[in-house]
Order: structure tokens, then C-alpha cells, then sequence
């Protein structure tokens, strides 16, 4: 079973246009017009990220090489993987865009590193703690391109919840509400 991020969208004559994709789905989301008081507002938060979170998602360590470690995105068929220390630590993500960087500096700086730490990305708006809410989440994936999200706890990785998790986590909550 293939898990698809976004279907064409066509009109009544078979026309193209456009792509509904789980991005669309979370901008559709759009939590400024839900009022505050409503039993779904009341039901986003809460839920927090410890309930929607996965601990299966694909973890690179530190000392991974940098090409075995796209060998692995490409293998399990996700853009990005969580990079951590020996002791867990998170050190940031490495995503099929830090892959294509890769390959940019192996054509134009001759790969200066294959150490995959040279290679992640460490943004604060992509960590989140086991105790925030639906809400919260929604909207962060509403104002960043990220498609999951780091689940610290301290600075230890303990999971991380995808916009299909919080896309299933809301549907659920607008289906007991209707």
C-alpha cells in the first residue's frame, strides 16, 4: 500500500487544475476562523503531540556517512529522517533537500564532507515538546514548509508527529463534532 501526499485535482471536463496535497489540507485547516469557545477548538487542544506522535519514523545517528543515509530515504520512501548523537541527542534533519545540497557541493566544491552532521538542518520551529497541542501543531505546520515535526523531550528526540498525523487527529475530531 503506497501512501500518497497530494492527488490531481480536475474539473467536470477532465481538466486540470490543480493538486490537493496534505499542505493544501492543513492550510484548509485554517484555525483563525474556528471560534475559540467551539467544541472543536475545545477538542484541538486537547490533544497533544505525546498522543499523535510516532516513535517508528526512520533515525540516522551522527555517524552515519552522508551517502548510506540518502540510500536509506530513498529505501524507506520518506523525505527526511531525524539525525541524533549516540545518547540521543537531536542534531537536526536531514531531508532529501539537505540530499540535494549534498550532491550540488559534490559538483561544484568537490564534497568538503561525508559526515551527515555537516549536512542537517537544526531549526527550532521544527522541535515541539510531548505537550503541545493539536492546535498548536496545526498551525505550525500551517506557517512552515515542514512536513514533521521533532518531539523533544529536553534535547532528547522521543518521536515526531507528521501532517498526516495531525491531518488524522483533526478529520477525527470534526467527525465526532458533526
Amino acid at each position: 500500500k503506497r501512501r500518497v501526499s497530494g492527488l490531481p485535482v480536475v474539473d467536470a471536463t477532465g481538466t486540470f487544475v490543480g493538486r490537493f496535497s496534505e499542505r493544501t489540507a492543513i492550510v484548509a485547516l485554517d484555525l483563525g476562523t474556528i471560534d475559540d469557545d467551539s467544541a472543536v477548538a475545545r477538542q484541538l487542544r486537547k490533544i497533544c503531540a505525546a498522543d499523535l506522535m510516532s516513535q517508528r519514523g526512520l533515525v540516522l545517528t551522527s555517524k552515519q556517512d552522508v551517502f548510506q543515509s540518502i540510500k536509506l530515504l530513498l529505501k524507506k520512501k520518506v523525505s527526511g529522517a531525524s539525525v541524533v548523537d549516540d545518547d540521543g541527542t537531536l542534531r537536526g534533519v536531514f531531508s532529501e533537500k539537505s540530499a540535494m545540497r549534498v550532491f550540488i557541493g559534490l559538483c561544484w566544491e568537490q564534497l568538503p564532507s561525508s559526515d551527515i552532521t555537516a549536512w542537517v538542518v537544526r531549526a527550532e520551529e521544527r522541535q515541539i515538546t510531548e505537550d503541545t497541542r493539536l492546535d498548536e501543531i496545526i498551525d505550525r505546520f500551517h506557517n512552515t514548509h515542514y512536513r514533521r515535526l521533532m518531539v523533544l523531550r529536553g534535547d532528547k528526540l522521543v518521536g515526531e508527529v507528521t501532517r498526516r498525523d495531525a491531518l488524522q487527529a483533526a478529520l477525527t475530531i470534526s467527525r465526532e463534532q458533526s
